[in-house]
This record gives C-alpha cells, sequence and structure tokens, in this order.
C-alpha cells in the first residue's frame, strides 16, 4: 500500500478561503482510490515559525511514498506544477502571524535550490488530455509555498521510513482561487471551480501511483 500525502494551506491574504485546502478536506471523504493508494492529509499553517513543525510532526506519522503540497496563487489560471524550490524567505505580505521576512534562509547552509521529484511533465499532459488547464512553472516562489516544498524535500533526503520505503515523490501544484473568492473580492483573477481543482489533484495522486507502484 502506498502512502499519499495531500496537503493544503489555511486562509491567508484577508480571504475565508483557500482553494488548497478546500480540495485536501474534499479528497479526504472523497473516493474511491486507486488500487494500493491510502491517502492522507493535512492543513498546514501560514505562519512560517510553525510550519516547519507541523511539517515534521505529519510526515513522521504519516511516513508517505509521495506527498502533493498544495497552495492557492491568486495570479494563476492553470493548475501550475512548480518545479523548483530554493532556499529563500522573502515574502511580498506578512503571514498569518505578521511577519514579513525579507532575504532569510529556510536552512542555513542547505542546498541552494532542490527540483520536484514528482513527474511533472507527464502530470501536465495527464491534466490536459482530461481537459484540465495545466502549466510548469520554475519556482514555487519564496512564500510559504515554496518553503513547505523545500522543508518536505529535505525531509526526504533524510528520512527512510520502515512502512513506505522512504519518500519517493514531492511536489507542489498551485491552484487558482476559487470562484467563491473573486465573486466575493477577495481575489481579482482567475478561478478555478473546487471540483475541477479536486479532480486535477486526483490526476496528480494516479500519475505518482502509476511511477511509484507500491
Amino acid at each position: 500500500m502506498m502512502r499519499v500525502l495531500v496537503t493544503g494551506f489555511e486562509p491567508f491574504a484577508d480571504s475565508r478561503e483557500n482553494p488548497s485546502q478546500a480540495v485536501a478536506r474534499q479528497l479526504d471523504v472523497a473516493g474511491p482510490w486507486s488500487a494500493g493508494i491510502e491517502l492522507h492529509t493535512a492543513d498546514l499553517p501560514v505562519d512560517a515559525a510553525l510550519l516547519p513543525g507541523v511539517l515534521d510532526e505529519v510526515l513522521t506519522r504519516v511516513d508517505p511514498a509521495v506527498v502533493v503540497l498544495l497552495g492557492e496563487s491568486a495570479k494563476a489560471a492553470e493548475v501550475t506544477l512548480e518545479r523548483l524550490a530554493v532556499n529563500l524567505l522573502d515574502f511580498r505580505i506578512k503571514d498569518n502571524a505578521g511577519q514579513q521576512i525579507e532575504d532569510q534562509p529556510i536552512e542555513p547552509g542547505g542546498p541552494d535550490a532542490l527540483f520536484a521529484t514528482l513527474p511533472v511533465k507527464a502530470i501536465r499532459d495527464e491534466l490536459e488530455h482530461a481537459g484540465l488547464p495545466a502549466a510548469l512553472s520554475m519556482s514555487a516562489g519564496t512564500f510559504l509555498c515554496n518553503q513547505a516544498m523545500y522543508l518536505t524535500l529535505r525531509w526526504g533526503q533524510r528520512a527512510e521510513g520502515p512502512q513506505s520505503g522512504g519518500l519517493r515523490s514531492v511536489g507542489f501544484v498551485h491552484l487558482p482561487s476559487l470562484p467563491s473568492q473573486v465573486v466575493r473580492g477577495d481575489r481579482c483573477g482567475a478561478s478555478m471551480a473546487l471540483d475541477d481543482a479536486a479532480a486535477a489533484v486526483r490526476i496528480v495522486v494516479d500519475v505518482a501511483n502509476n511511477i511509484n507502484p507500491k
């Protein structure tokens, strides 16, 4: 059985919703999943000080083989697959604790950057085949999304899970805002229906499962 962890972030930046949290929670109660997949989900805080401890606890407890980290991008019109996490915290806005960090490393002395280990091109192709807009992005930015991706990739480099045989694939997916956020004026860009975003993440998980069989 392959353990898959899907995470979403809590709402931030004056919005009461976050599509990543909504999708993770919907997937948690949805079914059925492909044979061999054991799905776990978790909420992550938009707090740079709290995030490392919360993420470490979840990863240690679940011991996943695949991690799909989700976040919101108000600029995105497609399901956006991130290719790179950088060792940098440089916030354009404050996190939910009111901190606006500038030019600090996530891990002093750590690698400058780490590549996603999910098969991002194969996932993009499957999303497009299913009629869902998808794109590749070079970097997850320098906010909490990037921090979560970098920390998870580093955790995978150090971990040897007794059940899963280690963390095999990690990736970050930015989702467009929800239509309700745009209608309320929380966001002013493109949007994607929750069901479409959830369907896209199911494809991400299925592709990862096919490439990383149990």
